[in-house]
């Protein structure tokens, strides 16, 4: 407590010199506003300058309010006329309950020449912190510890300063909020931009967006409220991590994590501009019972193009982390992974099956009737993604163990994937209807993909690297023969293109196709060939690398079912079919599926062709 700040304050006002004034910004009988009226800071071993940020944090106690001067830190001002350089640490919030006001004014906080230093400190309860900038500190923006129910950020859409109440907090040296200790609970952070640039559109990096650890617990990150929906994005590494055992029961809800916004539309390239360097939402080393997005409106969470995977759990202590109801999408390495046997190593749900069944009940889109297995009681949560994430949700059920059937809107029965959150509240990785999801060491890719890449099934460390990019088929044709002997078999020739960064570097080849597997050597000019199977790889300045592969005649191994033929639906003249198709050069690896039309029936031969 600093009890002799209310004597400094008489003294000044002796002087004629105060800047305090009655306000009933916080109620209570003493409670007084401290007015910044000019960007001057000192160092800390000399006295503040009178008017300062300095000296306002130096005098504030409980009931307090900071605000800014309307002249100096006014709109039309430009941001160097309205930053504070800030040359020491400054005075923590220690005293509880005060407010810093920065809503309707540009305000900058600037850290660049505070040496190792935390940007806002709190280590009492209560405070509330909003519509400032905070930028360049050595160390976290905000830094929270062993508090209770303070709030960093309000609604971008009250107040009329370039934040709102929200908060903006770029290029720390550490995390961009820090919030650490037992003591710390029912904290939120609320409408903050972290690791983006003014316009919220480009990287501006934390060394990391946030943290929440030892043992801080029972925290909000986000809000229902689309005005206060936090954007993590653009961070060097983690865009958030909740760590340590003791650190339970927070909530991750409403936040945009790793883009600018949505996750629709063609991939930029291997990220968007804004990605986090790694996991969107890192939960390790025993962290329990987070919430990350709900069943409720407004929970969801848009977690796209992050450089891992969109959501990461390890440590076999991680238990009871329930994943629910977000988009998550085009994250480079993933899209949910558990590693270690964190969350009771729960395993996703099996869909074995889809047809269409009418028309969507929104008026766009086509129903689903899906079916499929599960290994325990719970939710199971239903998605449309291009690859083996969950960017576009469908829709939830809850099921017993074993067999399920749901019905849901989706633009096709391509590209499904699903999660099982078991009753305990653990919630799995992504199971995906199109390969097999076999997945023996639980790393969250196939067997099949594996034994492709030419990594460890049983390896939990040994793991490809995933494009998760959708395949562009082109010029494709199949064959298929059916025997009553059951020597079926399949002929095909297409076209892959490729994603930009594939070359042949005399490289192997990997193609699954239809449940038939090769790998071919290929040459310096990218050709290739096996006893059943030829390949010409190529380049275009238009379409990028192509691969052109052809199947002579290989044997299917038994019925379509375990052939790798996934879905099969009655069309008016025909089946339509969607098969999986997975290529890896190196260990480097894209795959997706493609329709097919096929009008034979068993028994015959007939030829399938690509459904546009």
């Amino acid at each position: 407590m600093k009890i002799s700040k209310r004597n400094i304050w008489l003294h000044s006002a002796i002087l004629g010199a105060s800047l305090w004034t009655t306000s009933a910004v916080i109620a209570g009988p003493s409670s007084t506003t401290c007015v910044v009226d000019n960007t001057l800071d000192t160092n800390a071993s000399l006295p503040p300058v009178a008017g300062s940020l300095r000296d306002c944090m130096t005098r504030v106690i409980a009931g307090d309010t900071i605000t800014f001067d309307p002249d100096v830190f006014d709109l039309t001002n430009s941001n160097a006329e309205t930053t504070i350089n800030v040359q020491d640490p400054l005075p923590a919030l220690d005293d509880g309950n005060v407010t810093i006001d920065a809503s309707d004014r540009r305000v900058t906080i600037n850290g660049s020449a505070a040496g190792s230093s935390v940007g806002i400190d709190m280590t009492s309860s209560n405070n509330q912190v909003l519509g400032l900038t905070i930028v360049g500190f050595s160390s976290s923006g905000i830094r929270i510890t062993d508090a209770a129910s303070n709030t960093i950020g309000g609604p971008r859409s009250t107040g009329i300063g370039p934040n709102g109440q929200g908060m903006r907090i770029s290029a720390c040296g550490s995390f961009g909020i820090e919030i650490s200790g037992g003591g710390s609970t029912g904290n939120t952070v609320k409408g903050c931009w972290i690791g983006l640039d003014a316009s919220g559109a480009a990287p501006m990096p934390n060394v990391a967006g946030m943290i929440v650890q030892g043992g801080a617990h029972a925290n909000t990150i986000g809000s229902v409220v689309a005005a206060e929906a936090n954007v993590i994005s653009g961070n060097t590494f983690e865009g958030i991590t909740l760590s340590d055992a003791g650190t339970d029961d927070n909530v991750v809800i409403g936040n945009v994590i790793g883009t600018t916004g949505a996750i629709d539309g063609p991939i930029p390239g291997r990220t968007s501009t804004a990605g986090n360097g790694s996991a969107g939402v890192f939960l390790s080393r025993g962290t329990q019972s987070t919430k990350v997005g709900g069943d409720s409106s407004g929970e969801s969470n848009v977690i796209g193009f992050n450089g891992g995977n969109g959501v990461e759990v390890r440590a076999t202590g991680s238990r009871r982390n329930s994943v629910q109801g977000n988009r998550i999408g085009k994250n480079i390495r993933g899209g949910i992974a558990l590693f270690d046997g964190s969350n009771d190593a729960v395993r996703p749900p099996n869909i074995t099956s889809v047809q269409e069944i009418g028309a969507g009940s929104t008026g766009s889109g086509v129903a689903l009737r899906l079916t499929g297995t599960t290994p325990a009681n719970g939710g199971i949560e239903v998605f449309n993604d291009p690859s083996d994430q969950g960017g576009a949700f469908l829709g939830r059920k809850d099921v017993l163990s074993g067999a399920w059937t749901t019905d849901v809107d989706g633009t096709s029965g391509e590209n499904l994937s699903a999660t099982l959150t078991d009753d305990l509240g653990n919630t799995s990785r992504f199971g995906v209807f199109g390969l097999t999801s076999l997945d023996t060491d639980d790393d969250g890719v196939s067997d099949v993909i594996e034994t492709l890449a030419e990594t460890d099934p049983a390896d939990p460390a040994d793991t490809p690297t995933l494009l998760h990019e959708a395949l562009s088929v082109s010029k494709m044709s199949i064959r298929l023969n059916f025997k009553s002997s059951g020597r079926d078999s399949l002929k095909f020739a297409g076209g892959l293109t490729l994603p930009s960064g594939f070359t042949p570097d005399s490289s192997r080849l990997g193609v699954y196709v239809a449940g038939h597997s090769d790998h071919l050597n290929l040459d310096s000019g990218g050709h290739g060939s096996s006893a059943n199977s030829k390949v010409l790889f190529k380049t275009s300045s238009m379409t990028g690398p192509v691969v052109k592969y052809g199947i002579k005649l290989a044997p299917l191994n038994g019925g379509l079912e375990t052939s790798g033929i996934s879905e099969k639906t009655t069309t008016g003249d025909g089946e339509r079919w969607v098969l999986p198709v997975a290529v890896t050069l190196g260990s480097s690896v894209a795959y997706g599926t493609v329709t097919v039309t096929y009008k034979a029936t068993q028994g015959k031969s007939g030829k399938a062709s690509m459904s546009k």
